[in-house]
């Protein structure tokens, strides 16, 4: 039997508890590659065992990024630092299923 190695997203996953997912702006390419740079550098600042970053996949029909952190208040620093980074929210989405959201509509 072949034994393979856990990918690395779900090991972080795993490992840290509080995950955020941003859209990628691509529609404004120039305007992402700038984004990104000033990204990285503020999680470098952070701190290396304080984050990690992966793709999150799909989105709402749009691709995503994940970024795990250690605690609440460093992704809450993220997204108030970033606040031109759209949440990868899908729970309006019509193939989204979300009981809470069912029961507070009825």
């Amino acid at each position: 039997m072949v034994r393979r190695t856990q990918s690395q997203h779900k090991t972080d996953d795993q490992a840290y508890p509080v995950r955020v997912k941003f859209v990628i702006p691509f529609h404004d390419r120039s305007r992402w590659w700038g984004l990104q740079d000033r990204l990285h550098a503020w999680l470098k600042e952070l701190g290396p065992r304080r984050h990690a970053i992966h793709s999150g996949g799909w989105s709402v029909g749009r691709q995503a990024m994940a970024i795990y952190f250690h605690n609440l208040e460093d992704a809450q620093a993220c997204v108030a630092a970033f606040p031109e980074l759209e949440l990868a929210d899908g729970v309006g989405a019509p193939r989204c299923y979300a009981p809470a959201v069912e029961a507070k509509a009825t």
